[in-house]
């Protein structure tokens, strides 16, 4: 039988993002629907009318409520090569915008790339005190996981 090249899909980039984020003790459920919900999923995060001033209609895969105020960004792309431009969309076009309320900040960001055939690439920065983001490290390497 001929070997199919179907296309990947960042779809399943979402199911991989959800099964670290409860593997890592996080309540994956909305808090917009649960309250002791703690990851909104693509548009759920309008439901934060904090998040919903500075994003309008955008929304990254997922942004996680860490307390009322302070929010993780994650952003995927299907592609592992699409890890720094995923990493990119959620600082620039996600935590910048979030950073400009004064009642919510973006304080961790997050890229995660690939598929289920390629496996799972993911880079994450956190917030410093002068406004720009640092990548996380563990053991003075980049850390590569959520």
């Amino acid at each position: 039988m001929p070997q199919q090249n179907g296309r990947n899909t960042e779809v399943f980039a979402y199911r991989f993002i959800l099964n670290d984020l409860e593997l890592l003790g996080w309540n994956i459920k909305s808090p917009s629907q649960q309250a002791s919900g703690q990851v909104y999923t693509q548009r759920q995060c309008l439901d934060n009318e904090h998040i919903a001033e500075q994003l309008v209609q955008m929304h990254p895969e997922n942004v996680v409520k860490i307390s009322e105020n302070d929010f993780y960004v994650i952003e995927a792309k299907r592609e592992r090569e699409q890890l720094e431009q995923a990493l990119s969309e959620a600082k620039d076009d996600y935590a910048t915008k979030i950073n400009k309320s004064h009642n919510v900040k973006a304080r961790i960001i997050s890229g995660v790339a690939g598929n289920e055939n390629d496996g799972y690439l993911v880079k994450s920065q956190f917030l410093e005190n002068d406004g720009r983001f640092k990548t996380i490290k563990s053991n003075k390497y980049a850390s590569k996981q959520l």
